[in-house]
């Protein structure tokens, strides 16, 4: 069968990190896997090191949604594909168009990488575009059975690859100062990452000997900079690494002794999950249905409410003791092991795809077909050169909600009727 991945871009990101772990195992069981995305990439080049098709629309400066949707239907059907799998999201919209106008053949599984109200929204819009839908945690699977009554929808708990006994073998032992580590993009309405000096500041004023390494960029790394400086932490307190390749995160986390994580809002986090299969300690903010699944507190991590700085730095202080870190940083291991293997969560995809194949969640997009093309007028504008991301976050709002509110005001046949497929 020849599998697909519909993604925005092949980019730095849990879900696209997903869609490159999956794709592997799904090859190695004898698929095609192709990730297609509605944009190239920094990711694009490392699908295909690892074996996988990468393609994307063609990009050039008048590039358009309604254009980048029309490439991907087109790839998909003459290409084979089979299967396809969607992440659902906003940035994410030339995927959901180019779904709904696929053939009934193509099953199509919508994937919520979280728990979010509006991810429902724009699986009740796309109506009969996708055959079943898939919450990656129990929070996202509940949260989808309640939204979607009537709709077919599975929980498969996310899962990721584990290391071997040789890897595990040449970790980081107990030491101080104690090495944290944060992983994820900077973004602080998502990740909380200023909240990553408090959390320093915090531990320095108990005396406690801690050193933070930061992975991961985005918009608000100038923000976090300017946290660090007026918190007067020294440069040998948090280090700023920037991105590195997603293989080389398992080897960073056997690095480091806790997995530090005041995030405000996640699906099943995979940065957490690989840090604790690689003994990497996580204190993280408890999201029930979420962090309270990856991690047994007072077990294999420590759970932390949102927000509570004074608390992140009191779990940080318990793991100075090198028998209760050990006993932790191995019951992490374990449960990873037991619970969130990639060869576990990687059946259960083929399972699923498998049922879809034989028809046992069918759906007709005929409806969409005959009908006027799902454009807005703004899928018919250029796409803008940059990341809407990079905006000020007060510039960034505003145009996005200026955008949902012209495309729900002005319906799509007010553009016309003029048919593309």
């Amino acid at each position: 069968m020849k599998i697909a991945f519909l993604l925005n871009e092949i980019t730095i990101g849990g879900g696209p990190k997903f869609a490159l772990d999956l794709g592997q195992f799904f090859a190695g069981h004898g698929h095609q896997v192709v990730v297609a995305a509605s944009r190239r990439g920094p990711w694009h080049d490392l699908a295909q090191r690892l074996g996988l098709e990468a393609w994307h629309a063609p990009d050039h400066r008048l590039a358009t949604t309604a254009g980048r949707t029309r490439a991907m239907v087109e790839y998909l059907v003459q290409s084979g594909v089979e299967m396809a799998f969607l992440n659902a999201g906003d940035d994410n919209r030339a995927s959901h168009l180019a779904c709904r106008l696929l053939p009934d053949r193509i099953g199509v599984a919508m994937l919520f990488h979280g728990g979010w109200p509006r991810l429902y929204e724009l699986a009740h819009q796309d109506g009969a575009s996708w055959n079943i839908a898939v919450g990656v945690g129990p929070d996202s699977y509940s949260g989808a059975l309640a939204a979607l009554p009537g709709r077919p929808v599975l929980g498969i708990t996310n899962g990721i690859p584990l290391p071997s006994p040789a890897d595990l073998g040449g970790r980081r032992d107990w030491q101080t100062p104690l090495r944290l580590l944060f992983v994820g993009r900077l973004l602080d309405t998502h990740k909380g990452i200023l909240r990553l000096p408090e959390i320093l500041l915090a531990c320095r004023q108990r005396g406690l000997p801690v050193q933070l390494t930061v992975v991961g960029d985005g918009k608000d790394r100038g923000r976090l900079v300017q946290a660090i400086t007026a918190a007067g932490l020294a440069e040998d307190a948090i280090r700023l690494v920037g991105t590195c390749p997603p293989e080389a995160v398992a080897e960073i986390a056997r690095d480091h002794h806790l997995f530090l994580f005041p995030t405000n809002t996640e699906g099943m986090p995979l940065a957490l999950l690989e840090a604790a299969a690689n003994g990497c300690v996580p204190i993280v903010t408890c999201l029930p249905g979420v962090t309270d699944v990856a991690v047994e507190d007072g077990v294999s991590g420590r759970l932390v409410a949102p927000g509570d700085i004074g608390g992140f730095a009191d779990q940080i202080a318990q793991m100075m003791a090198p028998d209760i870190w050990r006993r932790h940083s191995q019951a992490g291991i374990a449960r990873c092991s037991d619970k969130f293997s990639l060869a576990v969560m990687g059946q259960q995809y083929l399972a699923l795809a498998d049922a879809v194949m034989a028809g046992r969640f069918p759906t007709d997009r005929s409806a969409w077909r005959r009908g006027p093309p799902p454009f807005t007028w703004a899928d018919r504008l250029p796409l803008p050169s940059f990341d809407p991301h990079d905006l000020p976050p007060s510039l960034f709002h505003c145009a996005y909600a200026v955008r949902r509110g012209l495309r729900r005001v002005l319906p799509t046949a007010w553009v016309g009727k003029t048919r593309y497929f």
